[in-house]
């Protein structure tokens, strides 16, 4: 289970200063961290995007991790990455309680579906960095991560042998058509028949770009 902090770290005190000695030991460089505007309203699939991506940034940026449990949907996000990729949290520092008012949210991933390259966070020296986006639909966040993620998935009990399975001359394909999204903003929701036609249309010319190749 993932450890929870009740409370934000404080800043380290300062070391005091002499002219007296001298020492070649490296002194540490205090901790700093890494949050983010999450969307813990959403589903699994977010959440995995999200995290993720927080892991690497705070990678990049030399930065902790880190999550405030901020309402029930942010503790129940917890909950339902914990179950399916518990590895994932380990690497979170988890705080129950919201933002401090005292951090200034930052500017960064304030599109969907978008990259926004990390370094330009780099020059912050602020102890403490919260992004003001949500969702990180991108690859490129984690390009590195795929078999360490991999290896945090927990391993379902379940076979699911009614499901069909992909053989050397079958591909089973599954297609995220994303019905909730559509039916909640209005747009127009794609039937059975279209979905199929669509299925078979990108089957198809996959396989012609194969012959030409």
């Amino acid at each position: 289970m993932f450890p929870i902090a009740p409370y934000l770290p404080r800043t380290s005190p300062a070391l005091p200063t002499t002219t007296s000695m001298v020492t070649t030991k490296k002194i540490k460089k205090p901790n700093k961290y890494v949050s983010s505007n999450l969307a813990a309203s959403s589903r699994l699939g977010n959440h995995l995007f999200e995290l993720s991506a927080l892991l690497a940034i705070a990678r990049k940026l030399e930065r902790i991790p880190t999550f405030f449990i901020i309402d029930h949907h942010y503790d129940q996000m917890l909950k339902d990455t914990d179950f399916v990729i518990p590895g994932l949290l380990d690497h979170f520092l988890i705080i129950n309680e919201s933002v401090p008012v005292s951090i200034t949210p930052t500017d960064f991933q304030l599109k969907c579906c978008m990259w926004d390259d990390p370094d330009r966070l780099k020059n912050i020296t602020d102890e403490y960095i919260h992004i003001r986006g949500t969702h990180y639909q991108s690859w490129k966040f984690f390009p590195r991560l795929r078999n360490e993620l991999m290896g945090y998935l927990k391993t379902t009990k379940n076979k699911f042998p009614n499901l069909p399975k992909s053989s050397s001359n079958t591909f089973v394909t599954c297609v995220h058509i994303r019905r909730t999204d559509f039916v909640g903003s209005g747009f127009h929701v794609p039937d059975e028949k279209f979905i199929l036609s669509a299925m078979q249309f990108v089957e198809q010319k996959g396989s012609y770009k194969l012959l030409q190749s």
